[in-house]
């Protein structure tokens, strides 16, 4: 029937379509609902047209059973009057109703079936339309969420990783230098404290060189003095 065509037009073409591209996800979800409504109002338009076809059947059905209870008492009574000739006729023209009778039951029966099918599918389309609506919102956030997901990534990845690890490199060699900065720190202070150190040594040595000095003049002025005083006593 053509209003299940026009869902499986909608599944295959346009929205197919839309989905493949995702440029607006909220014009791309709105342009479904909307192909989703216009298929709701052509599948009820299609129903009403079953219905009001079936009417008409059951209209004609109504007709011919009146023709056929008319010929039917038109024989009966040719019957009572012995007119066998007429009974035979109004015989014909009921058997001949019947047939075409019996026909439009059976048409009848095909469009309750086809109604009966349309209001089902119907009853999928409103449902089905109504949850586009309520998740309208939220796949619409999902969209939106997974492209920028997808820039993200897609910028991290294009990246330039020359540049970091350049940016990094400097950043080590800084932390480089500070360290060997905080080394020479200590290391002048270790120099100052031994220098302290050096000369406190070199201040001792000259001490006692100088004591040593003092006790070698002291010496020699004893061996001098005492040769005099022996002199002086011969």
């Amino acid at each position: 029937m053509k209003f299940f065509s026009r869902i499986k037009d909608i599944v295959s073409s346009n929205v197919n379509h839309a989905l493949d591209k995702l440029e607006d996800p909220q014009k791309m979800i709105k342009l479904m609902i909307d192909q989703m409504g216009d298929t709701l109002v052509e599948a009820r338009t299609s129903l009403a047209a079953s219905i009001a076809s079936k009417k008409r059947c059951e209209s004609q059905k109504k007709v011919l059973d009146e023709s056929i209870n008319r010929w039917e008492k038109r024989a009966n009574m040719a019957v009572e009057k012995g007119l066998d000739d007429f009974a035979r006729e109004a015989l014909v023209e009921k058997k001949s109703l019947l047939s075409r009778i019996e026909s439009l039951s059976q048409e009848l029966a095909t469009y309750q079936s086809i109604i009966e099918s349309k209001q089902e599918q119907i009853v999928k389309l409103e449902k089905k339309l109504q949850q586009m609506k309520d998740q309208a919102g939220t796949m619409t956030a999902r969209v939106q969420h997974a492209e920028e997901k997808i820039k993200t990534e897609k910028q991290i990845h294009d990246t330039d990783g020359a540049d970091i690890i350049r940016k990094f490199q400097e950043f080590e060699n800084k932390v480089d230098k500070l360290e060997a900065e905080a080394q020479m720190a200590g290391f002048y202070g270790s120099r100052t404290s031994e220098s302290k150190f050096a000369a406190m040594e070199s201040d001792e040595e000259i001490e006692k060189e100088l004591e040593a000095l003092k006790a070698s003049l002291k010496t020699e002025k004893t061996a001098v003095k005492v040769p005099a005083e022996a002199k002086e006593t011969k």
